[in-house]
């Protein structure tokens, strides 16, 4: 509850605070995906900062040159939506303007959007296997392959209510 003092001084600068809490979210947003730091000195000048870093490849429809490879953005399709949509929210948590950054809220918001549309989207899968295959998978198990460990069964929520223009990402690859 915000308590209105003096000539209203304490209103602007909550919501100052909260507009920043929102961009440095975005930069913590950016460090999950990209399983970057946040400033790092040893890349290329233009690239120490992981904010400029992230705009610069998401509005150059790089996306794919951020995001960790061990996230399976490459190989899995429902991965690639769930960060791109992460990667868009933190797009517009890192907006210059404050005024242009979503509010706390909206943040979790569209959050939980993403999480609810993972949860409802899992459904246990039937599957009838032989009873001589399945002795087999019993006595060797398959083993894995880095890319199938790699891959997740994530989905995303799709057409996130906005009061601001929607950023939507181009995602491409070599």
């Amino acid at each position: 509850m915000t308590v209105v003092t003096g000539n209203g001084w304490d209103v602007g600068r909550k919501l100052a605070v909260d507009k920043s809490d929102v961009y440095s979210f975005g930069v913590v947003l950016i460090e999950l995906i990209s399983s970057k730091p946040a400033v790092d000195i040893t890349r290329h000048r233009h690239e120490i900062n992981l904010s400029a870093m992230a705009m610069n490849k998401i509005q150059n429809h790089a996306l794919h040159e951020l995001i960790d490879p061990y996230l399976g953005f490459e190989t899995d399709f429902k991965a690639r939506e769930m960060i791109s949509e992460v990667a868009e929210l933190a797009f517009q948590c890192l907006q210059s303007e404050r005024d242009m950054r979503p509010c706390m809220e909206k943040v979790l918001e569209t959050l939980k959007g993403i999480q609810s549309e993972d949860w409802k989207l899992r459904k246990p899968e039937e599957v009838e296997i032989p009873s001589d295959e399945l002795v087999l998978l019993k006595s060797d198990p398959p083993t894995l392959s880095p890319d199938s460990l790699a891959k997740s069964s994530i989905s995303t929520k799709q057409g996130i209510d906005c009061s601001w223009e929607r950023f939507e990402i181009d995602v491409q690859t070599n």
